[in-house]
């Protein structure tokens, strides 16, 4: 039982996490996904967890064309997360949220090129969409590196709290 709290509260979050979108494109949701393996300890269950996660919001948030291009930069963002975040350092921390960000960014407008007709499809269309997608790559950085600090601080506090009682293995 204590083996599936990690993995159904990163799922639940994470569930939760998509309906956060006041300000689009900011929400926890790849700050959680980058911290997923961090927190479950094995890339599977945590590719599992964020995959099942996300398929479920989707079914009832709806679907878009490119959706498999977001689920795979979700897996990327997780071995991102598995690299990165072996031990919780700042720097790790802020490396691998730029790179999720990042990641995020040119796999999912790439697939929204490649699947929607809104762009010609040749390399102008290309370039002319991830133009247009910076707007929302501000946000998307803004929110996973904020995030992704807020997890951070968390953990470390959590850490030093509850450290003098060896209840923290990490």
């Amino acid at each position: 039982m204590k083996n599936l709290i990690a993995p159904l509260l990163i799922f639940l979050l994470l569930v939760l996490s998509r309906y956060m979108n006041d300000i689009p494109n900011f929400t926890p949701t790849i700050a959680l996904i980058l911290f997923s393996n961090y927190f479950i300890n094995d890339k599977y269950i945590s590719m599992f967890t964020v995959l099942t996660s996300q398929i479920i919001a989707d079914i009832f948030i709806g679907t878009y064309s490119y959706i498999f291009f977001v689920y795979f930069s979700y897996i990327i963002i997780i071995l991102v997360g598995e690299f990165y975040l072996k031990e919780l350092k700042f720097k790790s921390v802020i490396i691998s949220s730029f790179l999720a960000a990042s990641i995020f960014f040119i796999v999912s407008n790439f697939g929204f090129w490649f699947a929607e007709s809104l762009y010609s499809n040749d390399l102008n269309g290309l370039i002319a969409c991830y133009i247009a997608a910076i707007p929302f790559f501000d946000d998307s950085l803004i929110s996973s590196s904020l995030y992704s600090v807020t997890i951070y601080a968390l953990c470390k506090f959590y850490k030093s709290l509850f450290s003098e009682m060896n209840i923290v293995k990490k």
